[in-house]
């Protein structure tokens, strides 16, 4: 028996007065803090930002290196997924971080995973 990993929940906004999407805009703003998570995310860029562009720009990282970014920056990036409601992104301020964020996280995990895990295997053989 196959069991599902996970289901997805999808909702429609439903207003009694016919709200519009800027209507829509602001309940998502009073359900959830999204100006503390934009925050976050500003702050998660500014941490992070600096290590990524000397890693893209070609700056050698030791395996030990790579790892203490690595943790640095998976530890920065839970919390914030977890605080992020996922809404669409027309539902969200106009200078939104959080998807600058995403592609810095996907970017640094490309780079970081490989040498970080390396470094681990390493320790872990001593």
């Amino acid at each position: 028996m196959q069991r599902s990993y996970a289901d997805l929940f999808r909702a429609d906004y439903l207003s009694a007065d016919g709200g519009d999407g800027d209507e829509l805009a602001a309940k998502v703003r009073s359900w959830w803090d999204t100006a503390r998570l934009q925050r976050l995310y500003v702050e998660f860029l500014a941490a992070h930002r600096p290590a990524a562009e000397r890693i893209a720009n070609g700056t050698a990282v030791t395996d030990r290196q790579a790892f203490t970014a690595y943790i640095g920056v998976l530890t920065d990036w839970r919390r914030l997924v977890y605080l992020d409601p996922g809404v669409a992104r027309e539902l969200l301020p106009g200078e939104w971080s959080g998807t600058h964020a995403s592609e810095l996280f996907d970017e640094m995990h490309a780079r970081l995973a490989g040498p970080a895990h390396r470094h681990v295997e390493r320790v872990r053989a001593r």
